[in-house]
């Protein structure tokens, strides 16, 4: 009798190949879970709520230790949870509807703010809030150096130094044409800094440049050829940026000892899930008390977890049972925004806000190194922290749930489990649904080889 042994996942998710020509390590389902950097499956955190904020309020950032959000309510009406705090934002008579983004510069809150289809900038440093005329007032704005840069149609212009609202100087306020770097001259689509330089996206290309206190000094470097439509979506992630584009998820790195850039499709192995997404509205972190970025589309989060020094690259996905308005990084946890309730990841639950969610780690079809012949499938084992249900499918276009299995904890010294089965290919699946940790380390499978078909 033979054993076949799964116990390192480096990829994750990975539909490039069909599910029956696919490898052992390679899923096809990874659902509120991820890949450790020792490549075993481990269950998500769940979250909990810090409570509900007052209605006609908005957005989110994190600054002085608290959950910033922003209305036009006289501060003295408003009460919000603890851990939270109230930001009073005005623009005359009109009414605020929503927070594109906020940044830090030079120590305040800058932030875009959308009153009704309109947007316009607030630098809360307590002077008065008023913006020379140049001042775009884009959603689409990067901080780089010491200026805020902001799209203008085909053009990126640029604050004086160190004063977000002086955009009018002659001495080091401006534009850059990079429209004249395009073969179309479309808008600027995203904006982000990227280790000394500013990226400038136009759908289809990303332009890297130079930028410097002295506008003179401003300069293009180099171009690449993939971008993305969704500002929110760029996230720098240890000296790489990660974007989502209309292709998928993809992102820039230095070459090394070239100094140019270069696109990576790090985001191939989901392609084929993501390409088909309405991609509006995404908004990306980088979580780097996990090492993951994370890109949210509705209430699903797409995760890419990844280290260097462990060789892991590997993608799944959270689920959550609320839509995800905004999203940032807290004092080391991710918070979400959703209507007027604010959620944080936390160790300490496995449950979203009380509630059980569903892991889900599904396999590619295992044919035990050879896919024509016929085996005999004895039995399995596995060994995991926590319990879980264990599914076996078999056949590749007419499929059968032939076994599921209620499993507890790490049995591998009390016997292994009855698999009778003769089949080609076996597809595992194991569920968990319970409020507790689950970890899946090591899958073991016996069976004897028999005849080709």
């Amino acid at each position: 009798m033979k054993t076949l042994t799964v116990n390192k996942w480096s990829v994750g998710i990975d539909v490039r190949k069909p599910a029956s020509v696919s490898s052992a390590n390679r899923l096809v389902d990874l659902k509120n879970a991820y890949i450790n950097t020792g490549k075993t499956i481990t269950k998500r955190k769940g979250t909990i709520s810090l409570g509900a904020v007052p209605t006609d309020t908005f957005g989110m950032y994190s600054a002085n230790n608290s959950v910033q959000i922003f209305g036009s309510q006289d501060p003295a009406t408003i009460t919000v949870p603890a851990g939270v705090t109230f930001n009073q934002i005005t623009n005359g008579s009109l009414v605020l509807t929503g927070i594109h983004s906020a940044v830090l510069f030079n120590g305040f809150i800058f932030v875009c703010a959308d009153w009704s289809g309109t947007s316009r900038y607030h630098y809360l440093d307590g002077n008065t809030d008023t913006f020379e005329s140049n001042c775009p007032h884009s959603e689409v704005f990067a901080v780089a150096g010491s200026k805020v840069y902001a799209k203008d149609g085909d053009i990126v212009r640029f604050c004086e130094v160190n004063n977000p609202r002086n955009w009018n100087s002659i001495d080091n306020a401006g534009f850059i044409a990079t429209g004249n770097y395009t073969d179309t001259s479309t808008d600027v689509t995203a904006l982000s800094q990227y280790r000394n330089a500013l990226i400038v996206m136009h759908n289809n290309r990303s332009l890297e440049w130079a930028v410097d206190p002295d506008p003179a000094l401003t300069s293009h470097r180099s171009t690449v050829f993939e971008g993305s439509n969704e500002h929110r979506s760029l996230a720098n992630v240890t000296g790489d940026l990660y974007f989502l584009s209309e292709s998928g998820f993809r992102s820039i790195a230095v070459q090394n000892n070239v100094e140019s850039l270069a696109d990576m499709d790090v985001g191939s192995p989901i392609d084929k899930l993501i390409v088909p997404l309405n991609k509006a509205g995404a908004i990306s972190i980088y979580n780097h008390k996990d090492g993951q970025y994370w890109c949210a589309l509705g209430n699903k989060v797409w995760i890419y977890s990844f280290s260097k020094t462990a060789k892991l690259s590997a993608w799944s996905y959270y689920e959550y049972a609320f839509t995800i308005d905004d999203m940032i990084m807290h004092n080391n946890e991710v918070a979400f925004r959703s209507g007027n309730n604010v959620y944080l990841t936390s160790a300490s639950v496995y449950t979203d806000d009380g509630t059980n969610y569903e892991t889900v780690v599904e396999f590619s079809d295992l044919d035990f190194k050879n896919n024509t012949a016929l085996k005999q499938i004895h039995s399995f084992d596995i060994a995991q922290v926590g319990s879980c249900t264990a599914k076996f499918t078999v056949g590749i276009e007419n499929t059968t749930t032939t076994h599921a299995v209620s499993v507890v904890g790490d049995f591998r010294d009390r016997g292994m489990v009855a698999l009778p089965l003769v089949a080609t290919h076996i597809q595992p699946k194991f569920v968990n649904s319970d409020d507790q940790f689950w970890e899946l380390n090591l899958v073991n499978i016996t069976f004897n080889p028999m005849g080709i078909l």
